[in-house]
């Protein structure tokens, strides 16, 4: 199990949204992305139960790992404390990683071979001010002695951070410093209440509640520590109001009941309800966005005349308070019931503890997300070069060629940038399971169990008529056996052989219904720009809540000003990234198809490992874990040159996609032998989803009355072309996203494929062989009332593998040191080639493709305790937790892209193709080809926006620079009284 920081956790190989999050066995992750989003202060957690391998048959959904919260709970004797937690900046290191950026006031530079990149920077922000309180207190006891008990506890989390920014910087507004405020309020209650009705009936009910609000939500780009350019210094402060804020309440609620109908026979019924909303507050809602994606200071239209004044701002430069998720609402609900009954059967061979079970799971989501005001980006000077995607925009672009020599208007281009998520929908999944615990001779126990689940999936904001349940797999398809075995050979309970072997599925989130079927909007409509009355482009809201295209409308379609075209800018195309293909026999005009036969995303696992008491108090563990995914669910799309690309959802490498022609004839609602179908003569079969980890892990536990340690070493490799649920690849939304089944991966043909004509497989970015962790705690009792607690733990783990990556066949958003958006394995993942480029000829030279990992990445974290014993019940204590100690501050991922996507027209095409060529475009890309060739003469470069064999790419002036540092020390300080 490593931390996955912003990323979540992995567990076993797999992916932070494939753990199970559960408090008191409620399923609290988030609904639509699956990660942890319910927080438990530690004093009122009993305790935390990790299962990472060997799940039973009870638990669903979990194909990493299952994490439950156990929460304290009342005695016959009161109990509880009083505490304060306290944090700030003089005590912690900077917590603002290095950034990894473009100097916002540098541009590209035409040359007699294309255009030198902008100037790449490490930007070291400055400290903010900041602090953080987390006051409360905890108690219990009983209600009625013997039979009904409580426990209620509160603890308030009170964040205060301040940034100045120094508006008095050259190109700044002249402002002098102006201090900015963000206060955030955490509020988290729990309450719950035991109660023995009769000795045979037990009951309890518990409340989990967070609610959590902030002002100041907007903070600007911090002040550099080097002196470099602040581009929010030329941004208006009233931007970052601080009355600019979201609200976000959340809870768990659960009850539950335990029956005792003989002491062999035992009824157990688990309710539990899950609440989430949230929503911004204080951004306007009228006027036009417009933000700048490239430098306009000092830069120069196409005919190398100084920009107006208007268009001379600096990248990063935006007018207004604006956010791209600005949220109405999102709210999510889930209920889980449970009704098991355990039943304990002796004289069957042994001794059988039989479990039985149903589990209903109901996920609801309502949301309602977009762009505060109509946004419109600007790119602009003489390197603002659009590469048009179809026959329209290339058709709108040869005038403009002819003219301006590019791909653009005099002063560069715009598009107005219309996205945001519309819906509803409610999913259910039930399970039945079984599971038996058979002791059958002294030491040998056999586990065995197997959960049948039947599960849908909706679909967000469709009309009537169209499929309800785009995916809906029944009993037969998600039936999951898990076996184990364990034996003591000694028969004292000083040893342990087992084994076991389990199948496991997914249970789906709703991002897919979301993203993928019908919930999502997102349409571009570009334009030459010619003007420089940045007023007058203002898009319009129409009465369905859109003002670049919607239902029915294509790559024809201009965006909606009410009324006419403002003078001085050229319609090019509308771009649709949410198109959804209407060929296929499962497609709609508003959600994407799916491929007939899907399987459900599962995997299965193989344990084996050795337990040995060496000494009555050390042990030794040994265990080896291997995990392979058999099916995969995500969206993979075809290029359509007169929509973009079309989109569905499939188990890739199988069913339909298990073959270029089978998934061609899919999208396109052909068979073999009909006109136009089956066009790729020479395809081969389509490459599968691949993950396989296998691990081996070491373990040496002391334990004793003064002090206990740890000590592990893992081996491991993580191999495929698939990192999960949640992606860790940074070609993938410039550094892994959160977006389950509808990640990049298999988004295009040609990203499963190598320059070599074969599979891209290789390591994975979580990919840490050597792994070496351990744990010492030692306690000190002195002078009869006091004690002292000593307590460290240090990791060890080895680098992960770089991925060089570059666009291959289309370029197209500004993805910046993320290239643009078609970022491909030339030499396979976990594979790296150095890359050199002559500023004077623009030649690119290539090393050959090796392993390179970052550097060993170490920890340290300490923590200190004194305990003063007041009374025989009441102790105060004070403590210290230092997290990464010795702020060591270790590179995490360099940048991984070889061409720069500041602009779109930056890559390689095959065989002089690029991706609008469709079939011979994707046949090609099968095939070997010399990426560095074909980058030394690439199809799109300035010099000659339309043709090909023209000249070098643009390498990014990041290209294997450091992209993101381990965070640094913190310390947290406690005063604590407990009775």
């Amino acid at each position: 199990m490593s931390n996955g920081g912003g990323q979540g956790f992995s567990v076993g190989g797999g992916s932070d949204s494939e753990n199970s999050y559960l408090v008191e066995g409620q399923e609290t992750a988030n609904l639509i992305g699956g990660f942890s989003h319910t927080n438990v202060p530690f004093d009122f957690v009993q305790e935390v139960e990790i299962k990472n391998s060997g799940i039973q048959a009870e638990h669903g959904g979990a194909l990493g790992g299952v994490v439950n919260v156990v929460m304290r709970k009342g005695t016959n004797g009161y109990h509880g404390s009083v505490f304060s937690q306290f944090e700030n900046d003089g005590l912690d290191a900077n917590q603002i990683p290095p950034i990894a950026r473009y100097n916002p006031l540098s541009s590209q530079t035409p040359t007699s071979w294309g255009l030198t990149d902008p100037q790449f920077q490490e930007y070291v922000a400055k400290k903010d001010h900041f602090s953080t309180i987390l006051p409360g207190f905890t108690v219990g006891g009983p209600i009625r002695k013997d039979r009904v008990f409580f426990f209620v506890g509160f603890n308030p989390w009170i964040q205060n951070d301040e940034r100045s920014v120094n508006y008095n910087q050259p190109g700044g507004l002249g402002l002098g410093v102006v201090k900015f405020a963000q206060n955030t309020r955490t509020y988290f209650t729990n309450a719950r209440v035991d109660a023995a009705l009769t000795q045979k009936l037990r009951v309890y009910a518990s409340w989990l509640y967070q609610l959590q609000k902030q002002y100041g939500e907007s903070l600007p780009f911090p002040d550099s520590s080097q002196g470099y350019f602040n581009a929010g210094s030329t941004i208006a402060p009233s931007t970052y109001a601080h009355s600019l804020g979201f609200t976000a309440p959340n809870s768990t609620t659960n009850a539950g009941v335990d029956y005792s109908i003989t002491p062999r026979l035992i009824l157990t019924g688990r309710f539990g309800y899950y609440f989430e909303n949230y929503h911004d507050f204080g951004f306007p809602t009228t006027g036009t966005l417009t933000a700048w994606n490239t430098n306009g200071v000092g830069a120069t239209d196409v005919f190398g005349n100084p920009l107006p004044a208007s268009l001379q701002q600096p990248n990063g430069y935006v007018n207004v308070a604006n956010s791209i998720n600005f949220t109405a609402r999102n709210a999510n609900k889930a209920i889980q019931a449970d009704a098991n009954v355990g039943w304990t059967k002796s004289g069957w061979i042994g001794t059988h503890n039989f479990k039985f079970g149903y589990q209903l799971n109901r996920l609801s989501n309502d949301v309602f997300q977009h762009f505060n005001v109509p946004a419109v980006e600007y790119f602009v000077g003489k390197g603002a070069i659009y590469s048009p995607q179809g026959p329209v925009g290339t058709a709108n672009c040869a005038p403009l060629i002819v003219t301006y020599g590019q791909c653009s208007g005099q002063y560069g281009y715009i598009y107005a940038y219309d996205i945001g998520s519309l819906g509803k929908a409610t999913s259910y999944n039930h399970g039945f399971f079984v599971q038996d615990s058979w002791s059958i001779a002294r030491g040998l126990t056999i586990n065995a169990g197997v959960r049948l689940e039947r599960e849908y999936l909706p679909a967000e904001e469709q009309p009537a008529g169209n499929i309800a349940h785009p995916i809906d797999f029944g009993w037969g398809q998600k039936v999951a056996p898990r076996i184990g075995v364990a034996w003591d050979p000694t028969g004292r309970g000083k040893m342990k052989i087992f084994a076991g072997y389990g199948q496991f599925y997914d249970q789906m989130k709703l991002n897919l219904a979301i993203s993928s079927f019908g919930g999502q909007f997102w349409q571009n409509c570009y334009y030459a720009l010619n003007t420089s009355n940045v007023a007058s482009i203002a898009p319009v809201i129409n009465s369905a809540g859109r003002y670049c295209g919607g239902t029915g409308t294509n790559a024809a379609t201009q965006a909606n000003f009410g009324g006419t075209t403002p003078a001085g800018i050229t319609f090019l195309e509308n771009q649709n990234f949410r198109g959804f293909p209407t060929t296929c026999s499962t497609c709609s005009a508003t959600e994407e198809g799916v491929a007939p036969g899907l399987n459900p995303y599962k995997q299965h696992e193989i344990t084996v490992g050795f337990d040995y008491q060496l000494f009555p108090s050390v042990a030794f563990e040994a265990r080896y874990d291997r995990r392979r995914l058999d099916h995969v669910i995500e969206d993979s799309s075809l290029l359509n040159p007169a929509s973009g690309e079309t989109f569905v959802i499939v188990n890739p490498g199988q069913g339909p996609n298990s073959t270029y022609n089978g998934f061609y004839n899919f999208l396109y609602g052909l068979t073999p032998g009909q006109p136009g179908a089956s066009p790729c003569a020479s395809c081969p079969p389509t490459i599968p989803a691949q993950r396989n980890y296998d691990g081996v892990e070491l373990r040496l536990t002391k334990t004793s009355r003064t002090w206990n340690g740890m000590f592990s070493y893992t081996w491991s490799r993580l191999w495929g072309n698939y990192s999960g649920l949640t992606s860790s690849m940074q070609e993938d939304g410039g550094g892994g996203r959160n977006a389950p089944n509808n990640s990049r991966a298999f988004d295009e043909p040609m990203f499963s494929w190598d320059s070599f004509g074969r599979s891209s497989s290789g390591l994975l970015p979580t990919d840490r062989p050597n792994a070496l962790k351990g744990y010492l705690y030692y306690q000190i009792p002195w002078l009869r009332k006091m004690t002292t607690d000593l307590g460290i733990f240090q990791v060890l783990y080895q680098g992960s593998p770089e991925t060089s990556v570059m666009d291959v066949g289309f370029a197209a958003l500004p993805f910046l040191l993320s290239g643009g958006g078609w970022s491909t394995n030339i030499v396979d993942r976990g594979k790296w080639v150095d890359v050199s480029q002559d500023p004077t000829t623009g030649a690119i030279t290539f090393g050959p493709p090796h392993l390179q990992r970052t550097p060993w990445y170490t920890q340290t974290d300490f923590n200190f305790q004194q305990t003063y014993k007041v009374a025989e019940s009441k102790t105060v204590s004070f403590s210290a937790t230092f997290t990464n100690l010795f702020n060591q501050k270790t590179m995490t991922a360099l940048v991984q892209t070889i061409d720069s996507g500041f602009t779109g027209s930056n890559y390689i095409a095959l065989n002089g193709l690029p991706l609008s060529a469709g079939t011979p475009f994707y046949q090609a890309s099968f095939q070997p080809y010399n990426y560095a060739a074909l980058a030394n003469a690439a199809y799109s470069n300035t010099t000659c926006a339309a043709g090909h064999n023209c000249g070098p790419l643009t390498v990014t002036s990041g290209y294997g620079l450091p992209d993101r540092y381990q965070t640094g020390r913190t310390i947290r300080l406690q005063v604590k009284f407990t009775f």
